[in-house]
């Protein structure tokens, strides 16, 4: 008798599931997300400039992988936990006069400095179905990142390699946040498409907002041992990304097995 109700109640599932649409079958499972982006984050400068000395911090562009994986309790509404590993070069560019500084040309340095940092997002998903392929969803959360801590100070020298032309001409320090992890909220929306497959491939904007700096640093410039150029940098680790992603949500399977219940 029980193994009958069993069947019973199997049955009545199965076809109810069999009467729902593609989109209904999209959620039933827990999805995995593989995910590429470019991010540009934004660096802000505090200091003066003359005709003597010119000094300016960025951040170039960056990217990330990782993964994500999706809790569905609902059809609308997904919660999710992942992992990223991120790639972006922060530098500065030094512009000095010969003749103000009294040395033989002019002075131009660029450094770069790459640093690797781990994410770890978590966000509520809540979903829209625009139609029976297309789903416009956002994402409400947090990030947690651990940054390498890195303390480097650079000395800016007119000729490092020979010490009887050299002349010292400032400093530049740099200080990534050795306080991890480091917090910062997340937020975005996208579209997501329904493949051949029942598979999602999809395309996001988000941004990232942290809650304290990741990056300080200081500089001088200076003739004669006469501080003539001075000033601040620190960066928030705020950013916005262009993601692309490829979910596998299971949902092909699941029809191919409804099917085959059916035909048995």
């Amino acid at each position: 008798m029980t193994k009958g109700l069993f069947c019973g109640f199997l049955f009545l599932f199965t076809s109810s599931l069999s009467a729902q649409n593609t989109n209904n079958l999209l959620f039933h499972k827990h999805h995995l997300t593989f995910q590429v982006g470019y991010l540009s984050n934004q660096i802000q400068q505090k200091g003066y400039t003359n005709e003597q000395g010119y000094f300016s911090i960025r951040a170039t562009k960056g990217g990330f992988v990782g993964g994500v994986l999706t809790i569905n309790p609902f059809q609308y509404l997904g919660l999710e936990i992942g992992g990223n590993i991120s790639l972006q070069t922060f530098g500065y560019d030094v512009q000095l006069t010969a003749s103000e500084f009294g040395i033989d040309n002019d002075f131009n340095r660029v450094q770069n400095i790459p640093e690797i940092y781990a994410e770890v997002p978590l966000a509520a998903v809540p979903r829209f179905s625009l139609n029976e392929n297309n789903w416009l969803y956002a994402r409400l959360g947090l990030t947690i990142s651990w940054f390498s801590p890195l303390a480097i100070n650079f000395n800016l020298d007119s000729h490092p390699q020979d010490p009887d032309k050299n002349k010292e001409l400032g400093e530049v320090q740099f200080r990534f946040s050795a306080d991890n992890p480091y917090f910062s909220a997340l937020t975005g929306f996208g579209l997501q498409h329904v493949t051949k497959d029942k598979n999602l491939i999809g395309l996001s904007l988000h941004t990232t907002f942290g809650f304290s700096n990741i990056l300080e640093g200081k500089y001088m410039i200076w003739d004669d041992e006469v501080t003539v150029n001075s000033g601040t940098f620190h960066s928030k680790g705020n950013y916005i990304s262009l993601v692309f992603s490829y979910t596998f949500t299971g949902a092909k399977k699941l029809e191919e097995e409804i099917h085959q219940l059916k035909i048995n």
